[in-house]
């Protein structure tokens, strides 16, 4: 069975083929005119998954650029359809948002961390100030007043209620 086909559109490195076997229906170009122009292996492999009426898709190399092929077969009227892409394009908002979220992600880390270090801080002070006042009363500076806490958890209590 020989399956014939043309290019429907070429715009850059786009292109779509549309694939019959009866060439009255196509131009004169047919898919493996465009495959032998090719080196690279897979190319003829899309031709022929294409020819067996598979669906899927497959990355090819021509003319030295990596491309994207997905193709599907028309059951009812026996066309087969590819589409050809360039995969830098296909990816490219991908690499971007992928670069976005790591930024984001690294700007988010550093803040959480930055603001753990700040609360633990706050949250220590208190109970420094007291290790201090201690210490001046165990060099004998019994007249050392502990400083007043706002505190309600058992640090404020402790230093309010001496």
């Amino acid at each position: 069975r020989d399956l014939h086909s043309f290019p429907t559109r070429r715009s850059s490195d786009l292109a779509i083929y549309v694939i019959h076997p009866d060439t009255t229906r196509l131009f004169h170009q047919t898919v493996f005119e465009q495959g032998e122009k090719q080196r690279d292996p897979s190319v003829s492999q899309v031709i022929k998954r294409m020819m067996n009426g598979e669906e899927g898709y497959m990355d090819i190399e021509m003319d030295g650029k990596e491309f994207v092929v997905f193709y599907k077969p028309h059951e009812r009227a026996g066309w087969s359809a590819a589409v050809v892409c360039p995969k830098d394009e296909l990816l490219d908002d991908y690499d971007r948002m992928w670069f976005y979220m790591l930024i984001i992600t690294g700007i988010g880390l550093t803040l959480v961390f930055v603001l753990c270090i700040l609360t633990v801080k706050h949250q220590l002070h208190p109970l420094q100030e007291l290790g201090a006042t201690v210490q001046d009363m165990a060099e004998g500076h019994f007249n050392t007043p502990l400083p007043e806490s706002k505190r309600c958890d058992e640090i404020g209590h402790l230093q309010n209620n001496s």
